[in-house]
Formats: structure tokens, sequence, C-alpha cells
């Protein structure tokens, strides 16, 4: 919803001064280092439930191939959430020093 938010105030937006993005960025960045995390503990935890749960495909399939699917997607995902969460930390670095007038 934040994203979503950023994107409706912004489409239309004056310009931006660097320190009010600043603050975006740092709020930004912690959501790609977030998902990181987030998209490797739901991999672990969907690794487990084939322990603890009689898991079946609807088309018969082996359910272990669809999570072992799910989980190489995670862990891609999760490299490129850590990815973008470092290259908003950059962007944010780049910027620190500015300030403005007005």
């Amino acid at each position: 919803e934040a994203v979503r938010a950023i994107n409706h105030q912004t489409i239309t937006a004056p310009p931006l001064p660097a320190p009010c993005v600043y603050d975006v960025l740092g709020d930004l960045k912690r959501l790609g280092y977030g998902l990181d995390q987030a998209t490797a503990q739901l991999a672990a935890r969907l690794v487990d439930s084939t322990a603890v749960f009689d898991l079946y495909e609807c088309d018969g399939g082996d359910p272990t191939r669809s999570i072992e699917a799910a989980v190489a997607a995670l862990t891609a995902a999760a490299d490129h959430a850590q990815h973008v969460g470092a290259l908003l930390d950059d962007a944010q670095s780049a910027i620190a020093g500015q300030g403005y007038r007005t």
C-alpha cells in the first residue's frame, strides 16, 4: 500500500528536493531488505511443510517438485530484493549531503 501511495502521490507531483526523496529512499531500501528476508523465510517454511503435511498436487504430480520450483523462484526474488535494497541505499547515499533553499 505504501508503494501504491508513493506512485499515486508522485505521478503528477511537483519536483521534489533531495532531502524529501532521501527519506522515501530510506523507507524503500528497508522494503528491499525486508523482502529479501521475507522471501527467504517463506521458502524455508515451505520446505519445512513437507515434513508436517500430507501434500498432494491436484493433477497428481509430485508436490516436492512444485516446492522446489517455488523455492528456486523465492530464492531468486530474495537475491533481487537484496540487490534492490543495496541500489536504493546507493541512491540515498548519493543525495545525502544535498540541501535546498526556498
